[in-house]
């Protein structure tokens, strides 16, 4: 059992007005709110196998059992959302599942062995105490903040439930530099498949291959249907020497190109020099863009690039 207690504040120069279009108001905000959260670590189920076509390995069962509590948001309308830490509302829930996790053994070196996750394979759901989530949820409209995106990465609502959709997660590990992702929200409620992803990352020496895609479908008020596919190939390394990444995202329903994401970098020793150029075509916004970025090593950065992202 290990509880963790935190406090936040956060100040915010304006404030958006929370009507149905909302303007930004310069007035300023301040924000408190408590959290709670204990996980609970129940004991593990565990045994080895052999068996002639796979060989020697281990099935580990875990379950999962956490509680959430925060308390005292009462803005959330009024809030400026820069990032994912402005989206936040109140919540009482719980969460579980179980987890089941093969274990095999790869040779490091003559006579080494190393034991690694070849296969995992996740349920997990919520409930929520409070469904309206302090107030804030909103039924048959989209609604979009924490906590709804803890346990996947679509998290638009439009009906009001205590008991979440479930979240189905597998992962396939058969190299360190090859990992296979699948992930699945049902919806119990509509009895329904809400959305389904696939990601597959390799890597091999200093060459970076990745690619996700992804279908949502409007089954509720609210969601909207999806099909996108996104992929990044990546060379070298952005800490040393030249390195070079490309990103796309494209609508498969639309067919059109929502994003494209070019940078190169060289780095010696003491300094080093980033270019970037970013393509955004989401409807309501069409962006081209153009950084650059000059470091000094210990010293800083000079320019308009953060630190090297990535989608995946």
């Amino acid at each position: 059992m290990i509880p963790t207690v935190g406090f936040r504040e956060t100040y915010y120069s304006a404030r958006t007005s929370g009507q149905a279009q909302p303007e930004v108001i310069n007035q300023s905000l301040r924000r408190q709110y408590a959290i709670f959260e204990l996980d609970l670590r129940t004991p593990t189920l565990e045994r080895r196998f052999e068996s002639r076509r796979l060989g020697e390995f281990k099935h580990v069962i875990e379950p999962v059992v956490a509680y959430r509590r925060i308390h005292g948001i009462d803005n959330l309308d009024q809030t400026l959302r820069f990032d994912e830490e402005d989206a936040i509302a109140d919540t009482n829930e719980v969460e579980f599942g179980i987890v089941n996790r093969i274990f095999r053994s790869r040779k490091t070196r003559p006579g080494a062995s190393q034991e690694f996750e070849f296969l995992s394979l996740s349920l997990i759901q919520k409930y929520y105490f409070d469904p309206t989530f302090g107030g804030v949820f909103r039924p048959g409209e989209s609604n979009t903040f924490y906590p709804l995106d803890t346990l996947t990465g679509f998290s638009t609502m439009g009906i009001q439930r205590n008991l979440a959709p479930t979240t189905f997660i597998a992962r396939v590990t058969p190299r360190g530099s090859i990992t296979y992702d699948v992930r699945a929200d049902y919806d119990i409620r509509l009895q329904g498949l809400r959305d389904a992803s696939f990601s597959t990352s390799w890597q091999q020496d200093r060459i970076f291959l990745a690619g996700t895609y992804f279908r949502t479908r409007a089954i509720e008020p609210g969601s909207f249907e999806a099909n996108h596919i996104q992929g990044q190939a990546g060379y070298g390394s952005p800490l040393r020497g030249f390195s070079a990444s490309l990103t796309l995202s494209y609508n498969l329903q639309t067919g059109t190109l929502l994003n494209s994401h070019s940078r190169v970098n060289y780095m010696w020793d003491c300094c080093g020099v980033s270019f970037e150029f970013q393509q955004f075509d989401l409807g309501a916004r069409t962006e081209s863009r153009l950084n650059f970025s000059f470091s000094l090593r210990g010293i800083g950065n000079f320019g308009n690039i953060k630190r090297p992202e990535s989608l995946f």
